[in-house]
């Protein structure tokens, strides 16, 4: 199956969760297009200066592969580190992280949320 960027479905939300700036959602797949076995599979663009609040996950966890930029990540909701292209982050079910763009560049990253 090929899907073409263009044939992909896009999704901009503005202050998901409470944070600031804007997140662009690029599905790359749908559940259903994996056998429902997680809910996310997208390209994410966080806008420059943009936050992802600090929020857990029960349930299912998340893999987060950084593409472009740098941002700065929190695992805990309190100390941050860089995350800069080529890192990756797995948050597993009863953990939770938090995501902060820089203020001069947006962050692009893969998001994966599978079902445990």
């Amino acid at each position: 199956m090929l899907r073409t960027e263009e044939n992909l479905r896009r999704e901009i939300r503005c202050e998901y969760r409470g944070g600031k700036g804007e997140l662009d959602f690029l599905h790359l797949l749908e559940p259903s297009e994996y056998g429902n076995k997680g809910r996310l599979f997208a390209r994410i663009t966080l806008s420059a200066g943009g936050t992802l609040p600090y929020h857990t996950h029960n349930g299912d966890m998340e893999i987060l592969y950084a593409l472009e930029g740098q941002a700065l990540l929190s695992e805990d909701g309190d100390t941050y580190l860089p995350f800069r292209a080529g890192d990756v982050s797995v948050v597993y079910s009863g953990s939770g992280h938090a995501l902060r763009a820089l203020p001069d560049s947006s962050f692009v990253y893969l998001a994966v949320v599978l079902y445990v």
